[in-house]
């Protein structure tokens, strides 16, 4: 991706909506962020971090599903929950030097818990 085309100006929020703590989608996008900050140095970028708990998706399971009706396949519901709980854009945002402590933890924990 060439630097010229990008709009540097334009701040860019990157999603992440995960269900549990150390999901592998969320180690993903950590990756991904800080590739993106790497190969666009001036650009500006938000990481939002949403998690979901269990009691809350199993809360609004039942709208969703209305909502994405007549689709009601698994991916359907995946995809439909990804985007109810990622268009509110409630999460934790995370500049630089936070998120650099929060992917240190979580790479961590991540290679612990692939060596075992």
């Amino acid at each position: 991706m060439e630097k010229s085309s990008i709009l540097i100006k334009c701040r860019i929020d990157l999603v992440n909506l995960a269900f549990e703590e150390l999901a592998s989608d969320r180690i993903t996008s950590l990756i991904g962020y800080y590739e993106l900050k790497r190969l666009t140095g001036d650009r500006k970028w938000n990481y939002i971090a949403i998690d979901v708990d269990t009691e809350t998706l199993t809360k609004q399971k039942p709208l969703i599903e209305r909502l994405i009706y007549p689709q009601d396949t698994i991916m359907d519901l995946s995809i439909g929950t990804a985007l109810f709980f990622g268009a509110e854009g409630k999460g934790n945002t995370f500049d630089g030097t936070v998120l650099d402590d929060q992917f240190k933890t979580i790479l961590r924990y991540a290679l612990f818990y692939n060596s075992q």
